[in-house]
C-alpha cells in the first residue's frame, strides 16, 4: 500500500491522491487506521499526530503529519486540521498520535483534544471517526481507541455503528 501524504501548495496533487488512493480498503476503525499508518511514522522517539481523510465510504483521501512533537508532547492547530479537511473534500477524518513511552493511557490532555476536534469538525459536519493513541508501532495491541476504549467521539456515525454492532450479537 502507497502512502501520501496531503500538500497544501497544489490542487492538483490533491486529485491525484484521491485518484490513487480510493482503490485501497476503507480505514473503518481502529485497527484499519493502525496499519494504514504504521509505515508511514518511522521515528519512534518523539510524539506525532496524523490525521487520515477519508471519503462518505472511509476510502483514504490523504493523510498528513500534523506536528512532531518532542518525548512528552505534541501541540497540534486544530485549524490545520480542519483547513486540510476541507481543502482535500473529506467527509470524515480520523486523528492518531504515539505516545514515546509506550503508555496508551489518555491524558486529560489528550480527552479535551479529541473532545475539540470532534466539536470543530462536526461544525462543518465532517465527522471524526475515531481518536487513537498508539504506544508500540510494533504491536498491533497497543493502541487505546476512544471510540472503542471510551466510547467517543459520539457522533451520529458513531451512534449508528454501535447500534449495528450490538444488534449482530
Amino acid at each position: 500500500m502507497t502512502h501520501r501524504e496531503f500538500s497544501q501548495a497544489d490542487t492538483y496533487v490533491n486529485l491525484q491522491l484521491r485518484k490513487q488512493t480510493c482503490r485501497e480498503s476503507a480505514v473503518h476503525d481502529y485497527r484499519t487506521a493502525f496499519e494504514y499508518c504504521r509505515d508511514v511514522i518511522k521515528d519512534y522517539t518523539q510524539e506525532h499526530f496524523i490525521a487520515i481523510y477519508l471519503d462518505n465510504q472511509l476510502h483514504p483521501i490523504c493523510w498528513r503529519e500534523l506536528n512532531i512533537g518532542d518525548g512528552k508532547t505534541c501541540n497540534v492547530d486544530t485549524l490545520t486540521l480542519v483547513q486540510t479537511a476541507l481543502l482535500c473534500g473529506a467527509e470524515q477524518v480520523i486523528v492518531l498520535h504515539n505516545h514515546p513511552s509506550g503508555q496508551i493511557v489518555p491524558s486529560p490532555a489528550d480527552y479535551r483534544f479529541t473532545d475539540t476536534c470532534y466539536e470543530h469538525l462536526e461544525w462543518l459536519h465532517i465527522e471524526l471517526v475515531d481518536s487513537i493513541i498508539v504506544g508500540d508501532w510494533q504491536n498491533p495491541e497497543a493502541f487505546y481507541s476512544f471510540y472503542r476504549d471510551d466510547n467517543r467521539p459520539s457522533s451520529q456515525y458513531t451512534l449508528q455503528r454501535k447500534r449495528e454492532e450490538t444488534a449482530a450479537l
